[in-house]
């Protein structure tokens, strides 16, 4: 919906049941790798950047909480 305002998005994500982080990127193209292991008293929390031109951040907003 929003590709062309879109330039760039990434993360790292709380996945239940992975030990691990996991790291995604994109642009034109999505990209997900497996990265390090969660420290064992690290706040496990999922961080999202998106980079674009006019996005609308209720949009966004409502579409992750949407995921939870």
């Amino acid at each position: 919906m929003y590709g062309t305002s879109m330039l760039r998005y990434k993360g790292v994500l709380n996945v239940a049941g992975l030990e691990r982080r996991l790291v995604f990127q994109g642009g034109h193209i999505f990209g997900a790798d497996l990265g390090t292991p969660w420290r064992e008293n690290e706040l496990r929390e999922t961080q999202i950047v998106f980079i674009g031109k006019q996005l609308p951040a209720d949009v966004f907003t409502a579409g992750l909480d949407g995921c939870l």
